[in-house]
């Protein structure tokens, strides 16, 4: 394939910037030089601190968010279980002593589980997890109505008929109530999951920002010290060879003093003394 040459407005641009770095004083050099050395520096340091700060967002929401809503919804389908043995316990024929405990511990269950739910509902981050928590909240109170409705059958000595509504409506609406919750739970591990990948790529985007940038900087510095020390080195080694020439006695040698730094105020300097020894040999 036939290489196309750069176009002469971008070898004048180059050219420029070529000549103004060559001009300038080894002070105004070597601080630009750190400068830039610094500006690579704080480069790195702002993408190591966006990475963090992004693993760190991700595994907060796992932690906070995901995991927590795991957590209560798991507490709700063990409460709604614990509701329906202590009332069960309440329905069987047992001592009236036994019955009231089963009736205090129902009702310490119902507050739990609404302080549950109202707990879950403050984690709700998804319509999809909004719309099975309410789901929830309604098959519960339909059951808890139920369970309501056995009690008054209990208190008006229709065992029989309490029974009967305990193991069907009310066991079919606990059910349900029971599904909503399973539900819910997966809904949370699948909000988990998807936490858990946020953050495992978090952490890979995070280490390989880190990674380019340490490889940016580390290149970038010693390109910047390369230049540098060709910059200088190149200067000095002229120098050096127009002092062994003059000492040499050869006083024709070609300087270059193009440069507008040191070395350059230094070759000119060179360059004088070599034109005067010319003319006074010359004279001589």
């Amino acid at each position: 394939m036939q290489r196309i040459p750069p176009s002469p407005l971008r070898r004048s641009g180059e050219y420029r910037c070529m000549h103004w770095l060559k001009n300038l004083k080894l002070t105004p050099k070597l601080m630009l030089a750190f400068g830039v050395v610094l500006v690579l520096l704080a480069a790195q340091g702002v993408g190591a601190y966006y990475g963090l700060s992004s693993l760190n967002r991700a595994t907060t929401n796992l932690a906070e968010g995901s995991m927590e809503s795991v957590s209560v919804a798991a507490e709700l389908r063990a409460l709604l279980g614990e509701y329906r043995t202590a009332s069960y316990r309440g329905l069987v024929r047992a001592s009236e002593a036994v019955k009231l405990d089963a009736r205090d511990r129902s009702a310490k269950l119902s507050g739990e589980i609404d302080a549950a739910l109202a707990a879950y509902g403050k984690l709700a981050a998804t319509p999809e997890e909004r719309k099975l928590l309410e789901e929830l909240t309604t098959s519960w109170t339909a059951a808890r109505t139920s369970y309501e409705s056995v009690n008054e059958m209990i208190d008006l000595e229709l065992p029989d008929d309490a029974l009967d509504t305990f193991l069907g409506e009310t066991s079919d609406l606990h059910n349900v109530a029971t599904a909503a919750v399973t539900a819910l739970i997966q809904e949370a591990d699948r909000q988990a999951d998807l936490s858990a990948a946020s953050a495992s790529s978090a952490y890979t985007a995070s280490v390989v920002l880190i990674v380019i940038m340490l490889v940016v900087g580390v290149a970038g510095g010693l390109a910047i010290a390369f230049f540098m020390a060709r910059s200088i080195a190149g200067g000095m080694r002229g120098a050096v060879a127009v002092a062994n020439d003059v000492a040499g006695g050869k006083l024709d040698s070609r300087i270059d003093t193009a440069g507008g730094d040191e070395i350059g105020d230094l070759l000119r300097a060179m360059q004088r003394m070599q034109h005067d020894l010319r003319e006074r040999t010359e004279r001589d």
